[in-house]
């Protein structure tokens, strides 16, 4: 029997960084387990995310990247879990990041 699982991301807060115009926006991830991470698509997922959205001097542009968080949006790894060039809404890049978990 396959379980299907409906990962959503809910926007919590935004951060302002003293490097403007670099933001960090907080997503609380929910999923139908009361855990503190699953297991999906062999990727783990954990309860929140930041998506840090910030402008890359080496490659001369935007860039939004997802790392895991705690609640209070502190970084727990700096091994980013997605990103994409450009300058998107992170709500998008959270999107695409929970759609490409399912393929």
């Amino acid at each position: 029997m396959e379980v299907v699982i409906q990962m959503n991301a809910t926007f919590i807060n935004k951060y302002e960084s003293s490097n403007k115009p670099l933001t960090q926006d907080l997503y609380k991830m929910s999923h139908d387990y009361d855990c503190d991470f699953i297991e999906y698509k062999k990727e783990r997922i954990y309860g929140y995310l930041v998506a840090s959205r910030g402008y890359n001097n080496a490659d001369d542009k935007w860039e939004v990247l997802l790392f895991e968080s705690n609640k209070n949006g502190k970084i727990i790894s700096w091994i980013e879990l997605y990103g994409e060039h450009g300058w998107h809404d992170t709500k998008d890049v959270v999107a695409r990041y929970l759609n490409q978990l399912g393929d």
